[in-house]
């Protein structure tokens, strides 16, 4: 690698690791990371536990992109950020698919092309052995794949990323308010925080649900069948959604009573169309 592009490295790593605000240095991060990797657009989200987006920041993209790789069937469920957590180390598309096979086939691969884009690379964001983070590069259809140079690029970046980005997350937990008077970053890079209710909504609006369970159920209901249907216990719903376990027992008994179901099995099984029909 070039000394010039070791030292923009350098100043990249002094940027985002200047702030102690996780919406900040994901705003700092994108344009770099599109800039130095020759990409067309960029996204970043940071993951709980879970594995779930909490903090999601897009570059000359819409969010709904990473909605639909992500929260429909999940972050790391992308063979690319799948790949990439594997070998700790960024992975792109011609390089996971040389076989004649292209990204395009696949459910994440095809969500891309349909807001024009062709190749992606992903670059894993990794603190004390735990993914936390994810950074996707796309580049528009017709301009050429990405190649081992750029994902190098993308390795180095992303190691000042995890840092900038797990110090801040320590910050905010300790915190009771981060500074407002720093400057956030672009404001064409959009940044989008999630609650556990939000998440929910975005997954069930996303999740192929028959309209009978949707006209069904309230706003609240639905909310609490998602993570239902997700596996969560009582206790664990009542948690995620920040309300009482006996209102959780009366939300899910109402399921019951709408649904016709007398188990979480039977309401799972009604969740989908056919299974309505």
């Amino acid at each position: 690698m070039d000394p010039a592009t070791y030292q923009e490295i350098l100043r990249f790593g002094e940027t985002v690791c200047s702030s102690l605000s996780c919406e900040t240095v994901q705003k700092r991060m994108l344009p770099d990371f599109v800039r130095l990797t020759g990409g067309d657009m960029a996204g970043v989200c940071l993951l709980d536990h879970r594995s779930r987006f909490t903090l999601v920041s897009v570059l000359s993209v819409s969010p709904t992109l990473l909605y639909e790789i992500g929260e429909v069937s999940g972050p790391t469920e992308c063979p690319l950020v799948r790949r990439a957590n594997a070998v700790r180390f960024p992975v792109y598309d011609t390089m996971l698919f040389s076989d004649g096979r292209t990204y395009a086939s696949t459910s994440q691969g095809a969500a891309l092309v349909r807001y024009g884009f062709e190749h992606c690379l992903s670059a894993p964001l990794i603190h004390n052995g735990r993914l936390i983070g994810v950074v996707s590069i796309g580049r528009e259809a017709g301009r050429p794949p990405y190649t081992m140079r750029e994902a190098q690029i993308a390795s180095h970046l992303s190691r000042f990323a995890t840092i900038a980005l797990a110090n801040a997350e320590a910050h905010e937990a300790t915190a009771t308010a981060t500074a407002k008077t720093e400057d956030r970053g672009p404001s064409v890079v959009e940044t989008i925080r999630f609650s556990e209710a939000q998440r929910a909504a975005v997954r069930m609006a996303h999740r192929n649900v028959s309209a009978e369970v949707r006209d069904a159920l309230s706003a609240r209901e639905l909310q609490v069948f998602e993570l239902l249907v997700d596996g969560l216990t009582n206790a664990e719903i009542g948690h995620e959604l920040g309300i009482a376990l006996n209102t959780v027992k009366q939300h899910v008994r109402h399921i019951y009573e709408k649904l016709g179901a007398r188990s979480r099995v039977e309401a799972v099984r009604m969740s989908a169309p056919a299974a309505a029909a």
